[in-house]
């Protein structure tokens, strides 16, 4: 069964947009997404990686990696609330979320 762009809407979750490879694989998923038609959102931490593909909508989440582990903690704990309030908001019944690794388990519980 295949769903269509006009009732289905994906939001992409993925930590941390870099140039490395889950990012990477995460963005041909999209790109065929993207060739498909279906409405598609990216929610992600920075702006310069792989996740960064002309005319997706792109969400900012604020995660940033610290050496300070306790800091990380704190930042993690963050990003993962903002994440689960902006789905929350934005989410309907149809909607797909699709979670690229274990990190982004705020938009687990969104969904």
């Amino acid at each position: 069964m295949k769903a269509s762009a006009s009732n289905t809407k994906i939001y992409f979750c993925h930590l941390l947009n870099d140039y490395s490879g889950s990012p990477k694989v995460l963005a041909h998923v999209i790109d065929i997404c993207n060739k498909n038609n279906f409405e598609l959102e990216v929610f992600s931490s920075q702006t310069n990686g792989f996740l960064n593909i002309s005319g997706i909508v792109y969400n900012t989440i604020p995660y940033q990696w610290s050496p300070i582990k306790l800091l990380t903690l704190l930042r993690l704990i963050w990003c993962q609330a903002a994440l689960f309030f902006k789905l929350l908001r934005k989410l309907q019944s149809k909607d797909i979320i699709y979670i690229n690794t274990l990190l982004p388990f705020g938009a687990a519980l969104a969904g």
